[in-house]
């Protein structure tokens, strides 16, 4: 097994130099994320955070975007969202594709809400992660964009990122998380998902990755790799 949560010297400065560079990146500092732009556009609204979170899974970042200003009004809240009806909920979100599973998970979160918390969407990552539907990368974007707490959360982009360049050697996000928050300094927490997402959207593609386009060239170990056996 890797030595996933252990961070060299060396690791946690790739790792910072890595952040760092991205944030510099011009296509990174003009481009926004699902939760940057939900953010910008109705605030830092905790439910309404969580629900785009939610909505993304299996979903592309501008699907959900694109259908959402739609369905503000049937979601703001728990409540509107379990009396809107469920047939009514799955046309609104049928173009994300799973969107009866999507409309269950939202109503049945919903309910926890109602239920569990007032209504409110709790700001602790147990509590958080308690509510059936709710992963760790759920909790920690709501915990970062909602109450402003330092985590890093992590999906399959951030996740495939930071292991193909070499900041991390895990095999699950769960392990991926720990390792960043291990080597990567804290005051760079609140900028490390943002940059491998948006990284990974543009850049870092799951298959053919544009390594000519790539500021990361001279760190990254997927690189030096095809370099020294590059596809006949």
């Amino acid at each position: 097994m890797s030595n996933t949560n252990t961070c060299t010297c060396q690791r946690t400065q790739l790792c910072n130099q890595v952040i760092k560079l991205l944030q510099e990146q011009k296509n990174i500092q003009q481009s926004k994320t699902l939760i940057e732009w939900v953010v910008d556009t109705y605030g830092k609204d905790p439910f309404l955070i969580l629900v785009a979170c939610l909505l993304s899974l299996r979903a592309r970042d501008s699907q959900v975007q694109k259908i959402f200003p739609g369905i503000v009004s049937y979601i703001r809240t728990p409540q509107l969202a379990i009396q809107t009806p469920v047939l009514q909920l799955e046309t609104l979100l049928y173009s994300l594709g799973f969107y009866k599973a999507k409309s269950k998970t939202v109503r049945s979160v919903s309910r926890e809400l109602i239920d569990f918390f007032d209504s409110q969407v709790p700001c602790t990552l147990e509590e958080l992660v308690s509510i059936k539907g709710i992963g760790r990368k759920t909790a920690n974007i709501v915990l970062q964009y909602a109450f402003g707490v330092p985590t890093v959360a992590v999906d399959v982009h951030a996740h495939r990122v930071s292991n193909r360049i070499g900041m991390v050697c895990s095999t699950t996000v769960e392990q991926t998380e720990v390792a960043l928050m291990s080597c990567v300094d804290k005051k760079w927490w609140h900028v490390v998902n943002r940059c491998l997402v948006l990284w990974g959207q543009q850049i870092c593609l799951p298959r053919s990755p544009h390594c000519s386009l790539c500021a990361l060239k001279k760190y990254c170990c997927y690189y030096s790799t095809v370099q020294k056996h590059p596809k006949k």
